[in-house]
Protein backbone atom coordinates (compact mmCIF):
# COMPACT_ATOMS: atom_id res chain seq x y z
CA UNK A 1 0.00 0.00 0.00
CA UNK A 2 2.93 2.71 0.89
CA UNK A 3 4.33 1.81 -2.32
CA UNK A 4 1.23 2.43 -4.17
CA UNK A 5 0.99 5.83 -2.55
CA UNK A 6 4.32 6.97 -3.43
CA UNK A 7 3.94 6.04 -6.80
CA UNK A 8 1.09 7.97 -6.83
CA UNK A 9 2.33 11.48 -5.09
CA UNK A 10 5.80 10.10 -7.71
CA UNK A 11 3.83 10.24 -11.10
CA UNK A 12 1.61 13.53 -9.32
CA UNK A 13 5.31 15.51 -8.67
CA UNK A 14 6.56 14.37 -12.35
CA UNK A 15 3.08 15.93 -13.65
CA UNK A 16 3.40 19.35 -12.12
CA UNK A 17 7.16 19.53 -13.10
CA UNK A 18 6.32 18.65 -16.58
CA UNK A 19 3.43 21.22 -16.78
CA UNK A 20 5.69 23.87 -15.40
CA UNK A 21 8.44 22.94 -18.09
CA UNK A 22 5.87 23.25 -20.83
CA UNK A 23 4.55 26.67 -19.48
CA UNK A 24 7.96 28.12 -19.84
CA UNK A 25 8.05 26.78 -23.11
CA UNK A 26 5.17 28.64 -23.80
CA UNK A 27 6.57 31.62 -22.64
CA UNK A 28 9.33 31.18 -24.88
CA UNK A 29 7.56 30.86 -27.33
CA UNK A 30 5.47 33.68 -27.29
CA UNK A 31 8.52 35.47 -26.34
CA UNK A 32 9.85 35.18 -29.48
CA UNK A 33 6.56 35.33 -31.50
CA UNK A 34 6.42 38.93 -30.19
CA UNK A 35 10.27 39.50 -31.48
CA UNK A 36 9.08 38.54 -34.66
CA UNK A 37 6.15 40.66 -34.50
CA UNK A 38 8.38 43.79 -33.63
CA UNK A 39 10.64 42.65 -36.58
CA UNK A 40 7.96 42.79 -38.90
CA UNK A 41 7.06 46.73 -38.01
CA UNK A 42 9.99 47.84 -38.59
CA UNK A 43 10.51 45.97 -41.53
CA UNK A 44 7.11 47.47 -42.44
CA UNK A 45 8.16 50.63 -41.41
CA UNK A 46 11.52 50.46 -43.74
CA UNK A 47 9.09 49.73 -46.99
CA UNK A 48 6.97 52.66 -46.00
CA UNK A 49 9.84 55.33 -46.03
CA UNK A 50 11.54 53.88 -49.31
CA UNK A 51 11.02 57.25 -50.84
CA UNK A 52 11.79 59.44 -47.15
CA UNK A 53 15.14 61.54 -48.22
CA UNK A 54 18.11 60.72 -46.18
CA UNK A 55 16.19 57.03 -44.56
CA UNK A 56 18.22 54.70 -43.36
CA UNK A 57 16.47 51.09 -42.83
CA UNK A 58 16.66 49.36 -39.85
CA UNK A 59 16.17 46.12 -37.96
CA UNK A 60 16.30 44.29 -34.66
CA UNK A 61 19.21 42.64 -33.41
CA UNK A 62 19.30 38.74 -33.57
CA UNK A 63 16.56 37.05 -31.21
CA UNK A 64 18.57 35.83 -27.80
CA UNK A 65 17.30 35.17 -24.24
CA UNK A 66 19.36 38.45 -23.56
CA UNK A 67 17.03 40.23 -25.83
CA UNK A 68 14.37 39.34 -23.42
CA UNK A 69 15.90 40.34 -20.08
CA UNK A 70 13.44 42.94 -18.11
CA UNK A 71 10.51 41.61 -20.07
CA UNK A 72 7.92 40.44 -18.21
CA UNK A 73 4.66 37.64 -19.49
CA UNK A 74 1.59 38.58 -18.43
CA UNK A 75 -1.89 37.16 -18.01
CA UNK A 76 -4.12 39.85 -19.21
CA UNK A 77 -6.99 36.94 -19.57
CA UNK A 78 -6.94 33.68 -18.48
CA UNK A 79 -6.56 32.45 -22.66
CA UNK A 80 -3.92 36.08 -23.46
CA UNK A 81 -0.43 36.33 -22.77
CA UNK A 82 1.00 39.33 -23.26
CA UNK A 83 4.47 41.33 -22.87
CA UNK A 84 4.04 44.21 -20.23
CA UNK A 85 6.61 47.24 -20.87
CA UNK A 86 8.13 49.04 -23.39
CA UNK A 87 10.18 46.83 -26.47
CA UNK A 88 13.30 45.39 -24.98
CA UNK A 89 14.65 44.01 -28.46
CA UNK A 90 17.43 46.45 -29.77
CA UNK A 91 16.77 48.55 -33.14
CA UNK A 92 19.70 48.92 -35.06
CA UNK A 93 20.44 50.70 -38.07
CA UNK A 94 20.51 47.80 -41.08
CA UNK A 95 22.87 46.43 -43.66
CA UNK A 96 22.90 49.56 -46.57
CA UNK A 97 23.33 47.80 -49.90
CA UNK A 98 22.71 50.54 -51.83
CA UNK A 99 22.37 54.57 -51.17
CA UNK A 100 20.18 56.80 -53.75
CA UNK A 101 21.31 60.11 -54.69
CA UNK A 102 18.31 61.31 -51.86
CA UNK A 103 20.42 59.98 -49.46
CA UNK A 104 17.75 56.82 -49.10
CA UNK A 105 19.35 53.60 -48.06
CA UNK A 106 16.45 51.44 -48.43
CA UNK A 107 16.18 48.54 -50.77
CA UNK A 108 12.66 47.30 -51.49
CA UNK A 109 13.41 43.88 -52.37
CA UNK A 110 15.53 43.44 -49.74
CA UNK A 111 12.88 44.28 -47.17
CA UNK A 112 10.58 42.21 -48.87
CA UNK A 113 12.58 39.07 -48.28
CA UNK A 114 13.54 39.72 -45.37
CA UNK A 115 9.94 40.65 -44.33
CA UNK A 116 8.27 37.46 -46.18
CA UNK A 117 11.91 35.53 -44.64
CA UNK A 118 10.02 36.62 -40.86
CA UNK A 119 6.37 35.74 -41.79
CA UNK A 120 7.26 32.37 -42.49
CA UNK A 121 9.29 32.21 -39.04
CA UNK A 122 6.43 33.40 -37.24
CA UNK A 123 4.08 31.35 -39.27
CA UNK A 124 5.99 28.32 -38.11
CA UNK A 125 6.39 29.46 -34.09
CA UNK A 126 2.43 30.36 -33.99
CA UNK A 127 1.65 27.04 -35.08
CA UNK A 128 4.41 25.01 -33.07
CA UNK A 129 2.62 27.44 -30.02
CA UNK A 130 -0.92 26.14 -31.20
CA UNK A 131 0.26 22.56 -31.13
CA UNK A 132 1.84 22.78 -28.06
CA UNK A 133 -0.64 24.70 -26.11
CA UNK A 134 -2.84 21.78 -27.21
CA UNK A 135 -1.10 19.14 -25.88
CA UNK A 136 -0.62 20.99 -22.02
CA UNK A 137 -3.69 20.71 -22.24
CA UNK A 138 -4.64 17.43 -22.86
CA UNK A 139 -1.71 16.03 -20.67
CA UNK A 140 -3.25 18.15 -18.07
CA UNK A 141 -7.39 17.40 -18.85
CA UNK A 142 -6.55 14.21 -20.34
CA UNK A 143 -8.82 15.66 -23.23
CA UNK A 144 -8.25 17.16 -26.47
Amino acid sequence: MKNRIFSIIFISSLSVINTAVAKDNLNDLTAYMKYLTERDTVLAQNIANADTPGFKPKDLSDYSQSSLQGMKLTTTNSKHLSLEGESKFHVMNSEILELKPNGNAVTIEHELQKKSENAVKLQEIANIYSKSKGMLKTAITGHN
